[in-house]
């Protein structure tokens, strides 16, 4: 089964907690008999909140979270992509360059990050 759900952010701080919540009962009503759900939901809500958080802190609208569930295979793979369209301010953009990345990184199997001058793209993805 593959879900997928996209979210079109304002903005503004207050869509963090939003995101946050959307995204955590998404991966709940995806998955409801999964064992070790809720430390899932707590790993994705976190993510989230750290990707949106950035995107409203240092990016520019448009904010955009892409959410995909997918169990085929017998593992639960949870992908965040998370985008803005404000230029790179030219810091690194490596997982290790700041507390908030290095988290995402350790609870995530895999993390990207593209950026330039023109957007800032971060996809995270937990597998259990």
């Amino acid at each position: 089964m593959v879900t997928r759900l996209r979210l079109a952010l304002e903005h503004a701080p207050q869509v963090v907690g939003s995101a946050r919540r959307d995204v955590g009962e998404a991966v709940r009503a995806a998955w409801p008999a999964l064992v070790g759900l809720e430390d899932l939901v707590d790993d994705v809500r976190l993510v989230t909140s750290e990707l949106v958080g950035n995107a409203v802190r240092h990016g520019e609208p448009p904010v955009t979270l892409e959410v995909l569930l997918d169990d085929d295979g017998g593992r639960h793979r949870v992908v965040l992509t998370c985008h803005d369209g404000g230029p790179w301010d030219g810091s690194d953009p490596s997982p290790g360059s700041g507390r908030g990345l290095a988290i995402v990184q350790a609870l995530c199997t895999a993390l990207v990050i593209d950026a330039d001058e023109t957007h800032t793209t971060v996809v995270a993805t937990l597998d259990r």
